[in-house]
């Protein structure tokens, strides 16, 4: 009997010291990277708001209301000399020699020298014949001027009528001020529903060896998109009942995308004309490839989501990414660099690293990973 209950003491033992030794199962939820604010003074308080990056070679630009200038590929900012009044209702134009800027004036482009850290002006009215005034044209728009190599495209106005007008910098321009060159400076012909006022930029971008641009009237309705080489000479490629341009980049293996009002066109290759499927949208959205990836987002928020198939003729995926840390901001660009991607918005420069930029949203309660921005977004053969 007494070796009898010895066994059960034993049994008992080994079963109560098995169950103490489980560990209970915890559901454990994954931290996601967050973007963080680039502490740097150039991107805060009166300077916070970043309107445009650019990754050119081995640096990241960037635009500032006082002193553009770039990252580095060990993260350290140069500030470029020396600092001016810029203008931050107009986009300022970066390029791999100069950076150009409005002054607040709107009389003077200011000129930033990227490599040599030195700056100077174009005084416009030393430069275009005129009877009252010349200065940039003001108008709210995604941009109105823009470098190509050593030449840049500006909207101006001039004695009250809009002008487009072509710089060739060797000619017009010294880092030791305006060249006084006669009256060589290009003006395009561009045929407007006026005559008395003029066509305007609503946006231009370098393309190619000359710009294309989607040309506004005096009204604002659209006179259409245009190439326009550095001669000055204009072609008609979208009627304005066709294609208002945005914006547009290409792949790694060529194909152009190119963006309209609400929408963006896919080609299967470089050709302005040979577009085989249209994304549309109920709303209006940036885009930028991302290492070939599509990232498409509101201007009005930093909410950006991932667009997958937009390379194949396949079922549109759309997929919105994680924006913690950059809720409460608007979103203005973005850019891949050194293994980060960061933001240029309204309240600084944000970055996290490439691998957690594509992170999902996570679901919330009562928080739509889709949210009403997204809806109406198809994809169909052109």
């Amino acid at each position: 009997m007494k070796n009898y209950t010895s066994i059960l003491l034993l049994f008992f033992g080994l079963l109560f010291s098995c169950k103490e030794s489980e560990e209970p199962s915890i559901e454990t939820e994954v931290e996601l990277e967050q973007f963080e604010r680039h502490d740097h003074f150039l991107f805060n308080f009166g300077y916070s708001d970043v309107q445009r990056i650019k990754v050119i070679g081995d640096r990241m630009l960037f635009s500032n209301k006082t002193n553009p200038g770039y990252m580095d590929n060990s993260g350290e900012i140069i500030q470029l000399c020396c600092s001016r009044n810029n203008n931050m209702d107009l986009r300022q134009s970066l390029s791999s020699q100069y950076i150009v800027a409005a002054d607040q004036s709107l009389n003077v482009y200011n000129i930033y020298d990227v490599n040599e850290s030195r700056s100077s002006s174009i005084f416009l009215d030393r430069l275009i014949s005129h009877e009252n005034y010349v200065r940039v044209n003001p108008s709210v728009s995604l941009s109105n001027f823009e470098m190509n190599e050593d030449h840049l495209i500006s909207s101006l106005i001039v004695d009250g009528v809009n002008g487009i007008y072509i710089f060739d910098f060797e000619k017009h321009f010294s880092l030791f001020g305006t060249v006084e060159s006669g009256n060589d400076v290009i003006k395009v012909d561009i045929p407007t529903s006026s005559q008395n006022f003029g066509p305007t930029f609503y946006k231009v971008d370098a393309f190619e060896d000359g710009w294309i641009a989607s040309i506004n009237n005096i009204d604002f309705s659209s006179n259409g998109t245009y190439f326009i080489d550095k001669a000055g000479r204009a072609e008609l490629l979208y009627s304005q009942d066709d294609l208002s341009y945005f914006g547009h980049a290409f792949t790694s293996e060529g194909q152009l995308l190119l963006g309209g009002f609400r929408e963006l066109r896919v080609s299967s290759d470089q050709s302005r004309d040979n577009f085989y499927f249209i994304i549309t949208s109920f709303n209006n959205f940036k885009f930028r490839l991302i290492q070939d990836r599509l990232v498409i987002w509101n201007p009005n928020f930093a909410e950006f989501y991932e667009v997958e198939g937009y390379k194949a003729d396949e079922e549109l995926v759309v997929r919105r990414l994680n924006n913690e840390g950059v809720e409460f901001t608007k979103l203005n660009d973005i850019a891949e660099f050194n293994g980060k991607v960061y933001l240029a918005t309204t309240q600084g420069l944000f970055s996290k690293s490439l691998e957690g930029f594509w992170d999902s949203f996570p679901e919330q309660d009562g928080v739509s990973a889709l949210d009403d921005f997204m809806e109406g977004l198809e994809i169909r053969k052109y």
